[in-house]
């Protein structure tokens, strides 16, 4: 059973928010999808990772599709850094420990790679 409590809806809606700002023309560009979960996955490493896994899948397919025009291209860069602060927000608005040591393990990871 799917069920959303109104904090835990509030909090899925915060996890796949992206956004670019544009400051040559003015304007931001916000996107948001909602990741759907069970209260269960909050209280378990391995919901918590599965978890995290779909917001960074969300949030890396709204960054990359953020923007249609043929006048703009989007960087890798720009993808990264767009998917990471939407997965951060995501988490931060989440407020789950187990997520949040998740994410921390994952940022860790990816320090020590470079």
């Amino acid at each position: 059973m799917n069920k959303l409590i109104p904090a835990a809806l509030a909090a899925a809606t915060a996890l796949t928010t992206a956004f670019t700002a544009h400051a040559a023309d003015g304007r931001i560009v916000l996107l948001q999808q909602t990741v759907r979960y069970q209260p269960a996955e909050l209280v378990t490493p391995h919901g918590a990772q599965a978890l995290l896994a779909r917001v960074d899948g969300v949030a890396l397919r709204l960054c990359r599709e953020r923007t249609h025009s043929a006048f703009e291209r989007t960087s890798a860069s720009q993808v990264s850094a767009c998917r990471g602060h939407a997965v951060s927000r995501a988490v931060a608005a989440l407020d789950a420990p187990l997520v949040t040591a998740a994410h921390a393990d994952h940022l860790g990871a990816q320090l020590a790679a470079r």
